[in-house]
């Protein structure tokens, strides 16, 4: 793709110029600062892809005046036409894009006002729209492919290093992982992990593995020392099987003498009285359950019925005070949709009257031509205002009977619930004097049941209280002379009980330290397990990294051999021996941002023309400041050379040979 000519007007400080490049041959424009060789270029990149060679989109095309205004009312354009062999296009194309002032005549005057700016397109003179033009030009001249082959600056400055990393893997990297592998036999143990896991997912993965491992293995310590400390102090010794037959045969003896102790206490005389006491507790029993049975039962059973009949009541009285509130509620909520209709009859009485008011006022002129209308058209225009205002007269009146119609409903709903609720009040007043009347039968039911005796004033309740304090006496007595043998009895289990609480202390530590002593051992096959691991793991990791440093050291071979004069450096070494990615050109050892304007511009020329071979795509190359290069790298592209010559007041533009 070759610029064969290009024709400028209006553009910034340019009024006009025609380049012609005999055939696509290369250009050297020559002028003095700020002459207009730049512009050239934004011209260029601005028929394209609407942007300057910054790569700004918003600035400003128009041709300024000596007092530093546009100058108004005409047009600003480019054109080129470009030699398109060796493409899939073929051929010849033109692009034409103009930037224009839009006028337009307002009615009723006679002059043309400005009404902002409008960009026409064409391409091979065939006008175009903006989309169908956007998208020819990124068919033939994809926008970034574009300017990164054009301007020799675009790419290393531009492009975010992690864009240029990425284009420059995608079109230069062929290292695979088996070739590394195969290059590599000391990386052999990672083969069958690669196959399943990238090496940055499989770093990932050890290096959380080794940190697992290593925190585990740094609380084994911890654990062993907390295990030491939950020995007894005085651990007991023997075997733990024996201590736990002796606290058997103990336990065993202390049922024994408790069983003796029962048989003293049970025995004779006492266990006589005792069964004589529990025969008068179920006397009394007996007669408590005879007295509720007769005595209150009947009283008790009017008052259940006179307390059901009480309950049937209320509930009466509270489902009338639920009716009446809901008529109440739904009263208010008529009354106002009462209120809302009326002030909306207030409303279509206001559009009546302001209706019946208008009058036709006859005049005007017509917005065509001008002139005031014929005597014809304005009996018309009287005519069509009478029957539309006939029509909004018919209308407000339907409105009008139809709010009539909803007020009278309304009101009618209105007077039924004033009726229901009158209604509802006598009810309430009904239930509430049934209400006071059933509670007054229920006091006085209540206070004829208090004066029935209870059963402890009846005299054989009392005799047979009397029976049972005796016997209790008779009890205490004999307990007094059998106190002597219960006390030596009690006295033993005690002993028994000590000693066999002693003799479960001891089984209790013995396997105390049993546990404990079996977990340190535990603990420490544990953490030899874990050293294995973790210097395996550490192993891993090792061969990861150098797996990755020859994959680094293969990638930016692979990228580089592409390369005849800069150099890619594609990751830097961190102090703690890690690799990052990054994406640094160099030339000579020196990377890209110390390069003098001269080596960036020919470290430029070298990518685009690595890059255009790839891609088999090759635009012209806008190279400024070309006058500080004494060299430029071969190039298979158009070259235009922008130079800064002091001697030259005006723009002038040779063919190179």
């Amino acid at each position: 793709m070759k610029l064969s000519s290009m024709e400028i007007v209006n553009f910034k400080g340019i009024r006009s110029l025609k380049i012609d490049s005999n055939g696509g041959k290369d250009l050297n424009v020559y002028a003095d600062n700020a002459l207009g060789k730049t512009t050239i270029l934004d011209a260029f990149l601005w028929l394209l892809f609407d942007k300057d060679s910054s790569g700004a989109k918003d600035f400003n095309i128009k041709t300024l005046d000596e007092n530093g205004q546009a100058i108004p009312a005409i047009d600003h354009s480019v054109e080129a036409v470009f030699d398109m062999a060796g493409t899939g296009s073929g051929g010849t194309v033109t692009l034409k894009k103009t930037y224009l002032e839009k006028y337009t005549k307002k009615r009723g005057s006679a002059d043309r006002v400005f009404d902002g700016h409008i960009t026409e397109y064409a391409v091979n003179g065939v006008p175009r729209s903006k989309g169908e033009y956007q998208a020819f030009i990124e068919d033939i001249a994809p926008e970034k492919l574009s300017r990164m082959l054009t301007l020799p600056t675009f790419f290393s400055e531009q492009l975010p290093w992690q864009e240029r990393r990425k284009l420059l893997v995608e079109a230069f990297s062929t290292v695979t992982t088996a070739e590394v592998l195969a290059a590599n036999p000391d990386l052999q143990p990672l083969t069958a992990l690669l196959e399943k896991h990238s090496d940055d997912d499989l770093k990932k993965m050890e290096t959380a593995t080794r940190k697992k491992i290593n925190e585990e293995l740094n609380g084994i310590p911890g654990r062993i020392d907390e295990a030491n400390k939950a020995i007894p102090e005085q651990a007991a010794t023997g075997n733990t099987e024996v201590l736990v037959r002796k606290a058997q045969k103990i336990a065993a003896a202390i049922d024994g003498l408790r069983q003796q102790k029962a048989t003293v206490s049970a025995g004779g005389e006492m266990a006589n009285k005792q069964r004589q006491l529990a025969d008068l507790d179920t006397a009394l029993i007996e007669m408590r359950n005879r007295h509720a049975a007769t005595a209150s039962s009947e009283a008790g059973e009017k008052l259940r019925v006179e307390s059901s009949i009480l309950d049937t009541l209320q509930e009466q009285e509270s489902g009338l005070y639920t009716k009446i509130s809901r008529a109440k509620s739904d009263l208010l909520k008529q009354e106002h949709l009462l209120a809302d209709l009326k002030r909306e009859n207030a409303a279509i009485v206001e559009r009546w009257k302001h209706q019946n008011a208008l009058r036709f006022v006859p005049g005007g002129a017509c917005p065509t031509c001008g002139q005031d209308y014929p005597p014809h058209l304005l009996q018309q225009q009287e005519a069509d205002f009478h029957r539309a205002k006939a029509s909004a007269m018919e209308a407000i009146n339907k409105d009008g009977e139809a709010n009539k119609r909803s007020v009278g409903a309304l009101k009618e709903i209105i007077a039924g619930l004033h009726a229901s609720i009158t209604d509802l009040d006598a009810q309430i007043d009904t239930a509430k004097a049934n209400v006071v009347a059933q509670q007054a039968k229920i006091d006085a039911l209540k206070q004829s049941m208090a004066a029935i005796p209870t059963v402890d004033t009846l005299p054989e309740y009392a005799e047979i209280k009397t029976k049972q304090e005796a016997i209790q006496a008779e009890i205490v007595s004999l307990r007094n002379d059998i106190g002597p043998a219960l006390a030596e009895l009690a006295e033993k289990i005690t002993a028994k009980e000590t000693e066999l609480a002693d003799i479960n202390r001891a089984i209790t530590s013995a396997e105390v330290t049993e546990v404990q002593r079996r977990r340190i051992e535990e603990l420490k096959a544990r953490e030899k397990e874990l050293a294995r691991m973790f210097e395996a793991s550490e192993r891993t990791l090792y061969l990861i990294e150098q797996f990755q440093r020859a994959k680094i050291s293969a990638l930016e071979a692979s990228i580089n051999d592409r390369f005849e004069m800069v150099r890619w450096k594609m990751f830097d070494e961190q102090i703690n021996g890690g690799m990052v990615e990054t994406c640094v050109c160099t030339v000579g050892g020196v990377p890209y941002p110390d390069l003098n304007n001269a080596a960036k511009i020919q470290a430029g020329c070298d990518i685009i023309r690595t890059l255009a071979g790839h891609h088999r795509f090759f635009p012209p190359v806008w190279i400024d400041n070309r006058e500080s290069i004494t060299r430029l790298p071969s190039m298979e592209q158009q070259v235009i050379s922008l130079i800064v010559s002091e001697g030259d007041k005006s723009l002038r533009i040779e063919t190179v040979a």
